[in-house]
């Protein structure tokens, strides 16, 4: 008995391009107006940006976070979580500032964060990416 491989996991935009090469074989022929208009349905959603997973009391607290001088945070291997005034890169156990302005500080209490961030995270989060500050004028 052969064994069946699981199938790869495919990203929003994977499945879309493989729902269009299926959509083209001539079985699917017979209703290309209704799959077209499916399709540009996908495309118009992977278009769109990702909803804001934040509360309104969390990013109003990321921009006074950010209004004092702190716009990064990230998680060490241990679960703490740190604020950084500027974007910090990734050591061996921990996130660091290459020339810091400020001491990072620790806002394990502000424990929303823990549903967003990972060691395993390639970046950290940046405010600014979701609670951005509003423009003086």
């Amino acid at each position: 008995m052969i064994k069946q491989k699981a199938p790869k996991d495919m990203t929003a935009t994977e499945f879309v391009e493989h729902l269009e090469l299926v959509a083209s074989r001539e079985m699917l022929a017979k209703n290309t107006e209704g799959w077209a208009i499916t399709l540009q349905g996908l495309h118009k959603e992977l278009s769109e940006p990702a909803p804001n997973p934040f509360t309104p009391d969390q990013l109003a607290w990321m921009r006074e976070t950010q209004r004092s001088g702190y716009c990064f945070v990230a998680m060490d291997t241990g679960g703490n979580i740190w604020c950084y005034a500027t974007k910090p890169f990734k050591s061996f156990d921990s996130w660091e500032e290459k020339e810091p302005d400020r001491f990072p500080i620790e806002i394990t209490q502000f424990m929303f964060f823990d549903k967003f961030l990972s060691w395993d995270d390639p970046e950290p989060i940046c405010f600014a990416d979701y609670a951005p500050l509003e423009e003086k004028k």
